[in-house]
Order: C-alpha cells, then sequence, then structure tokens
C-alpha cells in the first residue's frame, strides 16, 4: 500500500520521514484574474466576423444566450464556430437605406425574458390569445375556446424553447433553459399575456353582431355571403350546431302548419315568427321587443328545443329566476349568446326587466373583473300571463298556440334537427335578412311597430270594437265571453279558452283580478256597445 511520504509506523507515531522530500505545492495568488480569454469571448469574436456586427453587440447577444442557457459550458474550435454560426442566423440583416426592415428569423432580443414573451405572441397569436378575467382562448377553426387552464399555452411555451434551442449551440445535458421550469413557464406566460400581440379586450369576443359564426365559416346576415374565419380580426367564441343550406324542411313545414293553421292567420303568424327568429340571430337589441309562446296549445316546448339546438352555443334554456336581479349573476352565462328561452310557470309572475345593449362588469372566481356587453333576446314561455309592468307589456309580442298537434312524436324535435336542422337555420337566415331589410327601427316597417298576429291580437281587436272603458261600470264575464265568441264568427277567428280570454282582458285593463257581485264575476272598468 502507498502512503506517500509517510510510512505505516510513522503514521502511527505522528513522525515524518527526513528522508523523504514533500512536494511543493505552488499557490494560486487569488488576487490575480485567470489570464486568457473566455469561450463567450471566442464565441463573440467569430460572432462579429460572421454576422458583421460590433464586438460589444456581439458580446452581449453571447452571454444573454448563456443566460437562457442555450451555449454549451466548454467549446473547442469547431464548437465556437457553430454556436458563432447559429447565433449569426438569429441575426437580422441590415434594413436598406431609406427601405422598411426585413425580419428574417429571429431578433437577438428573442434571448431576453421579454424578447421571448413577444416571439411568443408573434408565434402564437392566431392559435391563442388571452382575455383578462376569462384566461387563455384557444382558437378551433372556426371559433374561438376559452380554456378551463393553461395546459396547451405550456406546450406550446416548451415548444418555443426548443425552437429557440435550435438557433443556438446545444446546451450540455446538465444545463436547463430558463423555462424548461414549471416557473419559467408561469413567468413567460404572464410576460406574453402582457404583450399586445396576444392579449385582447373580451368587449372584442363575438362583438360584431351583423355576422354568424357556423361550423361552415362566417354568414354575412344581410347578403348572406360566406367566407372563411380571420383568427386574426375575427374572434366569435359562440357557433350554430350546423352550416345552413338550402334542402327541404318537410317534418318542419308540417311542425310549424299544425302549430298554426294553414289559413291566413296562420300564414301570417308563420311569416312573424320567421322575422323573429331570424331578429335573434342577429343579436341586435333594437328591436325592442319581447317574445312570448303562449296558449294551451302544444308546440311551444318543441319549438324552442329545435331552435336552440340549431343555434347552438348561441342559445341558452336558462331558469327564470337566472334574469332577476338584473342578470347580475348571468351575465357570464350569457356572454355572447343571442337567443335565450324561459319558461313562465306561475300566471301571474311578473318578468324581469333583464338589461341588454348595456356594458356590464362580471367577475370569476379567483379572476380579475371584465367587462361584457348582452346583446340576447328573450323569450318567454308560458300558458298564459297576467298583467306585467308598462315597459314590459309594452314590448312583449305574444304569439298564441291553441292547436293540438294532429300528430304527436316526441322525438319530433330530434328528428328536425339531425335530419333538417341546416335547412332550418336556412330559414331562419331568410328571416334574419329581412328583418335587417326591411323592420329595423329605421327600415320600412319598424319590428317594434308591427302588431302581433295569432288570437291574442284577435281579443285585442274585439275589446276596441265591442267594449268601451268606463271607470265605475264593469261587465259580466259569462256576458262578456259570450259577446266575444259571436265576433271570432263574425271576424273568422277560433277563441281562445276562457281562461285564456279572461288573463287576456285583465291584462288590457292592467288589473290582476276581477269583482264579484251578486254572484257572478265581473270585469271593472269595462261595458259592453249598445
Amino acid at each position: 500500500m502507498v502512503l506517500g511520504p509517510y510510512t505505516l509506523a510513522q503514521v502511527v507515531v505522528g513522525r515524518p520521514r527526513r528522508d523523504v522530500q514533500e512536494p511543493v505545492v505552488p499557490q494560486q495568488d487569488k488576487s490575480k484574474k485567470p489570464t486568457g480569454i473566455s469561450h463567450q469571448q471566442r464565441i463573440a469574436r467569430e460572432l462579429k466576423d460572421v454576422a458583421g456586427i460590433g464586438y460589444q453587440d456581439a458580446l452581449q447577444r453571447v452571454s444573454q444566450a448563456h443566460q437562457l442557457g442555450l451555449l454549451p459550458a466548454v467549446l473547442d474550435r469547431a464548437g465556437i464556430q457553430e454556436a458563432a454560426r447559429r447565433l449569426a442566423d438569429a441575426v437580422p440583416p441590415r434594413a436598406a437605406a431609406g427601405g422598411p426592415p426585413e425580419a428574417a428569423g429571429l431578433s437577438p432580443q428573442s434571448f431576453t425574458p421579454f424578447g421571448a414573451a413577444l416571439l411568443f405572441a408573434s408565434r402564437y397569436s392566431t392559435r391563442l390569445r388571452h382575455a383578462t378575467g376569462l384566461g387563455w382562448l384557444s382558437h378551433e377553426g372556426h371559433r374561438w375556446v376559452v380554456l378551463p387552464d393553461d395546459k396547451l399555452p405550456r406546450l406550446a411555451v416548451a415548444e418555443l424553447t426548443d425552437h429557440l434551442q435550435e438557433q443556438a449551440a446545444p446546451v450540455q445535458p446538465d444545463e436547463h433553459p430558463r423555462y424548461r421550469s414549471a416557473g419559467g413557464w408561469r413567468d413567460l406566460l404572464v410576460l406574453a399575456a402582457a404583450t399586445e400581440g396576444i392579449t385582447i379586450d373580451p368587449l372584442a369576443l363575438d362583438s360584431d353582431s351583423s355576422v354568424l359564426c357556423t361550423p361552415g365559416g362566417l354568414v354575412d346576415l344581410k347578403s348572406g355571403a360566406r367566407r372563411p374565419v380571420d383568427p386574426g380580426r375575427d374572434f366569435p367564441t359562440r357557433c350554430t350546431r350546423v352550416a345552413p343550406d338550402g334542402r327541404s324542411t318537410p317534418r318542419w313545414d308540417r311542425f310549424l302548419l299544425d302549430a298554426f293553421g294553414d289559413g291566413p292567420e296562420g300564414d301570417q303568424t308563420r311569416n312573424y315568427l320567421q322575422v323573429l327568429l331570424g331578429y335573434s340571430l342577429t343579436g341586435d337589441v333594437n328591436g325592442r321587443i319581447v317574445p312570448l309562446l303562449t296558449g294551451t296549445g302544444l308546440g311551444k316546448t318543441t319549438l324552442m328545443t329545435i331552435v336552440t339546438e340549431v343555434m347552438g352555443s348561441y342559445a341558452e334554456r336558462v331558469p327564470l329566476r337566472m334574469l332577476d336581479d338584473n342578470g347580475t349573476a348571468a351575465v357570464d352565462v350569457l356572454r355572447g349568446v343571442r337567443l335565450v328561452s324561459s319558461d313562465v310557470e306561475a300566471p301571474h309572475r311578473k318578468l324581469p326587466t333583464h338589461p341588454v345593449g348595456d356594458i356590464l362588469t362580471a367577475q370569476r372566481l379567483g379572476q380579475p373583473p371584465f367587462q361584457i356587453r348582452l346583446h340576447h333576446h328573450v323569450w318567454y314561455t308560458a300558458l298564459a300571463l297576467g298583467p306585467q309592468p308598462a315597459d314590459v307589456q309594452a314590448r312583449l309580442r305574444p304569439i298564441g298556440f291553441t292547436r293540438p298537434l294532429s300528430r304527436t312524436d316526441p322525438d319530433l324535435a330530434l328528428r328536425v334537427v339531425q335530419e333538417e336542422g341546416p335547412g332550418v337555420l336556412q330559414w331562419m337566415l331568410d328571416g334574419a335578412r329581412r328583418y335587417l331589410e326591411h323592420h329595423q327601427p329605421t327600415g320600412p316597417a319598424p319590428l317594434a311597430a308591427l302588431p302581433a298576429p295569432g288570437h291574442a291580437d284577435c281579443v285585442s281587436r274585439f275589446l276596441a270594437e265591442r267594449c268601451v272603458p268606463d271607470a265605475v261600470g264593469s261587465v259580466r264575464q259569462d256576458l262578456l265571453r259570450a259577446a266575444y265568441i259571436d265576433w271570432c264568427e263574425d271576424n273568422g277567428c277560433k277563441p281562445l279558452p276562457a281562461r285564456e280570454m279572461a288573463l287576456r282582458v285583465l291584462d288590457a285593463l292592467e288589473t290582476r283580478h276581477m269583482i264579484k257581485s251578486g254572484g257572478y264575476r265581473h270585469f271593472p272598468g269595462l261595458t259592453l256597445r249598445r
């Protein structure tokens, strides 16, 4: 066993041998800096000659690449030349005098944290966006989708890191780029979300009410023209379930015929319904009306089921309580929605005055607040509806369902959507074009001025022709009912059921209850003409 300058005995007794000279180890003077230049300086000198830039500029770029872990620790001559060549490829060429600069490859600033964020925004702005309060959005070919987490952006960061590595010398196995860690990913995503190229205002989402997003692209509601979605300037997050086409719709046509009849009054109701549904496709809230599907006949639920399924994410069925309290609890759910349907179960339920067209503030749990604009239309469904506040009553447009369907098919709505959905959407688009051409507030026939067709309008006509307002008078319910039936026979209208007709009269009289006198019920403030 070799013990160096010590023998075994001397190790035991602790005496060194005198005949063996100990090796003299030269002491390094730590106050003096080592001579020579570092490998970074060598790469900078090589980069200066290859790229034609100044030495200080080249040294700064090499230092930035080294901080990101994109350079190996030790390089030979060939490695130095390879690293300089890759860094030179990332240097943009000098712009010609008087001409615009040409961006070729990465800029040197791409190797800084903020430069990497700018590069991330430029590379992924057509695939990823960030909206304050909503989080990250991903483009799915025809619309933007709000992501539940940041998995896709993190994968994009990993892809960008690999791209940066390809622009410089390969890293050693024990060296890790800054953005390989989870903390680095989060830092880069925070920086990227703040850049102008990738951030988006939530108000810009679904803001164009003149187009409709479909799986086949965007449809211009006025002209019917179609074009692909441009992720750089189009930001729809809602989309219809089907793409429209001109196929025939025999089941849909038969359903409307059964619901409203085949006479002139039925044709008028179907045309009016087509305009209302087209109006709800536009997202234009200037029509100032609230459709109401009412009556004891069948078909109200079937109609709304077909419409909401065809419209896809543009339509939502919500409970009535969600529309209370000025809609503050539902603003996030209704963002971008254009048609909202709700059932009114109690006849005397007061309908909420849901705000539309205004900019409201919403906030998700754990997220900063954001602003959105509601531009949806509320459709109510009720067997009968009692008196409403004056502002709501002026906007209601009842559509009566009093006819039983000739063939009750529990799967009718599903069959219509699956077999004729594109044709039904095209029928609704025709209604949207009619609204935009004729029934806007500035058009020749404003939608708010059009009377609702059907039996509800017959009640109004009966009251105007056969009754006289009388503040101190009253009329018995059975006498008014008999007069109403006679008037319907004379005018070709089918009379409403007694209960619904009574609610209509009370609605017109702006009261909620009849009075009892002499064993009969009376409508107050009304008398029959002699």
